[in-house]
């Protein structure tokens, strides 16, 4: 888990909004409230403008972290 983590972060630094998505959400596929895996879609969805989607992903993850 912790390396398709570094993956996703890696994406991100490098601009991949795309790629860190597509990690993202594959992962969060199979464990869809872990706010560690929320945080990174919730960076990569604005830089790709999708402000609806990075709204509700954005609470999403504050609530998993509030718990």
């Amino acid at each position: 888990m912790r390396t398709r983590l570094n993956g996703a972060m890696q994406a991100i630094h490098e601009g991949d909004w795309k790629r860190a998505e597509q990690i993202a959400r594959e992962h969060l596929q199979e464990a869809p409230d872990d706010p560690d895996w929320l945080t990174p879609l919730a960076v990569a969805l604005p830089m790709q403008r999708r402000w609806e989607e990075t709204l509700k992903v954005t609470e999403h993850a504050l609530e998993r972290r509030v718990r």
